[in-house]
């Protein structure tokens, strides 16, 4: 989608919609009758990834398996989401916006951060991840580090999401936990 390569390759602040419509090769106007401003654009080219992280969330939140599993595997969908470039994603991360697309961003990224947080504690009620740590700390790195992977790496190989849901989540297990497969 033409906006949401503007979006991704300027950002949000210096995408137009004059921009826009001039690589579609439309008028501002006739643009204008498709969406109501740029807002709406950037909404609808980060909701795909918004669902599927907010999906994410709720399975984690909804599963019947310890938590440090639950952690696990949300770690490694949300880097697995990073990894393939879904919709919009990288918008999630990488570009902030101003009015209601900031809301429904920071919102969106306030859950999984939320759902982290709730799950390393009660990995930690549960007696399988460190509690001398943090949580919230523990949480926005663990977040800020699957940020990163989207704005960064174009292309990876192999067992990628196993191997950086291992790497963040190693150092928040106990011992017992310590090299588990992913």
């Amino acid at each position: 989608m033409v906006a949401t390569d503007l979006f991704m390759k300027h950002g949000y602040e210096a995408t137009s919609m004059s921009s826009i419509a001039a690589r579609l090769g439309v008028t501002k106007a006739a643009l204008y009758r498709h969406a109501l401003g740029k807002a709406e654009l950037f909404a609808s080219v980060t909701l795909p990834a918004r669902t599927a992280v907010l999906s994410l969330v709720e399975s984690a939140k909804a599963e019947e398996a310890p938590a440090i599993d639950r952690l696990i595997h949300l770690a490694r969908e949300l880097v697995r989401l990073a990894e393939n470039r879904t919709s919009g994603f990288y918008l999630l991360w990488g570009h902030a916006a101003g009015g209601e697309p900031a809301e429904q961003i920071t919102a969106c990224t306030e859950a999984v951060h939320r759902a982290l947080v709730d799950l390393l504690e009660q990995a930690a009620a549960e007696g399988t991840a460190r509690g001398d740590i943090p949580f919230g700390i523990a949480a926005r790195l663990i977040l800020g580090s699957i940020a990163e992977i989207s704005l960064s790496y174009r292309s990876v190989q192999g067992e990628f999401a196993n191997d950086v849901a291992a790497l963040l989540l190693n150092g928040m297990s106990l011992p017992a936990r310590t090299g588990c497969s992913l």
